[in-house]
């Protein structure tokens, strides 16, 4: 009996341990700090400003793609108010704490739809004309589906 309630004790501590480092998964926000922020997982799109500036350091944001290159850096003077747009193709946000806490204020307007056609273009495959239609006996009916427009 006591191998077996030594057994459930040390199952149950194990399960604890492995739960305890799992933590609950954060909620995408419409307000932040400073930090480093991935856009659609952390915030979201949207226009956000600051609520509160330091008074004494600038407000820094720096703006990456998914290899993590730098495509945007801003600085502001020292205590000022700063608005900032995160868009649809932004991907990872940095800000200093002379930012201060942001608040979304207002949304982005969703990305264009996406033309199939061009989408497909580079692929060649437009109007069933790949590399599976080429030389096949279904070429002549394709163009002349193309070409004609039935």
């Amino acid at each position: 009996m006591r191998k077996i309630a030594a057994a459930v004790v040390a199952t149950a501590a194990a399960a604890g341990m492995a739960l305890a480092n799992t933590g609950t998964a954060q909620a995408i926000t419409d307000s932040f700090g400073s930090g480093l922020w991935t856009v659609h997982e952390d915030i979201y799109t949207g226009i956000y400003e600051t609520i509160d500036v330091a008074e004494y350091v600038p407000c820094r944001i720096s703006y990456y793609n998914s290899d993590w290159n730098q495509v945007g850096y801003f600085e502001s003077q020292v205590g000022q108010h700063v608005r900032m747009t995160v868009g649809w193709n932004d991907v990872h946000i940095s800000t200093s704490y002379g930012c201060g806490m942001w608040r979304r204020v207002g949304d982005v307007p969703p990305p264009p739809p996406v033309d199939p056609l061009v989408a497909l273009a580079p692929l060649g495959i437009i109007a069933g004309v790949g590399s599976a239609a080429v030389g096949s006996s279904m070429l002549p009916s394709v163009l002349a589906i193309a070409l004609t427009g039935s």
